[in-house]
């Protein structure tokens, strides 16, 4: 199983089916997560990635987000620690 740890952009992208200049954004994000529930991978967020998509989004709609692969148990929260990540990349 591969864990991956999904920022705010990609779930906008999902959400907002983004696109800039050269490329379909939302497009790709929505493949991403169709492989990983294909795969049962797992997706990883933390509090900051909830923080950051209400400043954009309803709780409802961050809900539906999340849906997309906690329906499959495939979505997990993860507690961050910023000691610990500094000791980390020291």
């Amino acid at each position: 199983m591969t864990k991956y740890y999904v920022d705010v952009c990609i779930w906008r992208d999902l959400k907002d089916d983004r696109t800039d200049r050269f490329r379909p954004l939302g497009e790709w994000a929505f493949r991403f997560f169709a492989l990983v529930r294909i795969n049962k991978d797992l997706v990883l967020y933390s509090d900051i990635v909830i923080t950051e998509l209400l400043k954009e989004f309803e709780k409802k709609d961050i809900d539906e987000l999340f849906a997309i692969v906690s329906d499959y148990d495939l979505l997990k929260k993860v507690e961050l620690n910023q000691n610990k990540q500094r000791r980390q990349i020291s």
